[in-house]
């Protein structure tokens, strides 16, 4: 495996989230979960706990932070085995507190995951923390604070919209003096934006890749795959929707992006799009 296609295996520490909620409470699920990740040089573990889905309510500060925090504790001894821990939340004092927190006791690379796509506090935060890596997301709602709001702001140019985003992201950390190899760009399939508009990302990403070259990839059991199905089951739609995400895994992975990180759930569909590609692109 290239060292620059790495998985980042989602783990929903939460109730509510569309797909897994609760799953991870079964200490053997993850077990069985993680060990599969873990076959894979240089993997992360993206850990998130409040679902940013539009039918679900944000959560307060300390619900994020209780769920987060005894997950970490519980866990912590196969959460070190990752070379890479994602910390996915919107909430500046929810990434400052991990940070202090479990400073002494993870051992792992700390990046933080922000789907709010709000640059405010984010500077402070990475001088502050001079080793943390940031994912900068494509999300359109005017603040932090209702980013899981975010089908409610949309546009009608997405990929005019993303490169300005992350163009002006970019200048942003280079004016601060953050070196750029610390940020991650992450189109946020799903956010602000139509099941066509993520079709479109998609099919016009060449225009967006040259932007940078370090990136996060998340299309996994995304509703606007498991629209493609044609069944009226829910549980069956998702499934099918892993088909389509093989198929696009193939295709970023041939993108050639630089370091890419791909968030996925089933570790699976990962190596199967992976040798996939190893022999449909052979040089």
């Amino acid at each position: 495996m290239s060292k620059n296609i790495i998985p980042m295996g989602v783990i929903n520490i939460t109730p509510n989230s569309f797909s897994d909620g609760n799953k991870y409470q079964d200490q053997d699920h993850l077990s069985s979960l993680t060990t599969s990740f873990l076959n894979f040089e240089n993997s992360w573990v993206d850990l998130g706990a409040e679902s940013t889905a539009p039918f679900n309510d944000p959560i307060s500060d300390e619900q994020e932070w209780n769920r987060l925090s005894c997950f970490v504790e519980q866990n912590i001894e196969t959460i070190n085995k990752f070379k890479t821990v994602s910390i996915d939340t919107y909430k500046v004092a929810t990434i400052r507190r991990f940070l202090e927190v479990f400073n002494s006791g993870i051992e792992s690379q700390i990046v933080w995951n922000d789907i709010s796509g709000e640059l405010s506090e984010v500077a402070r935060v990475l001088k502050d923390y001079p080793s943390l890596k940031y994912v900068f997301s494509h999300n359109l709602a005017p603040t932090r604070d209702i980013s899981s709001s975010h089908m409610d702001y949309l546009c009608e140019d997405i990929l005019e919209s993303c490169l300005v985003k992350f163009q002006e992201a970019l200048a942003f950390f280079k004016n601060e003096g953050i070196d750029l190899d610390r940020i991650y760009l992450d189109p946020c399939f799903g956010f602000s934006k139509t099941k066509e508009q993520n079709y479109e990302i998609i099919r016009e990403f060449s225009r967006l890749k040259s932007l940078h070259n370090k990136w996060v990839i998340g299309v996994s059991r995304k509703s606007f795959l498991q629209d493609l199905s044609y069944s009226d089951n829910k549980t069956q739609r998702i499934i099918e929707s892993e088909y389509f995400h093989h198929a696009l895994l193939v295709l970023f992975m041939e993108h050639k992006l630089g370091e890419t990180i791909f968030r996925v759930h089933d570790p699976q569909i990962f190596q199967h799009a992976l040798s996939a590609h190893s022999h449909f692109y052979k040089k």
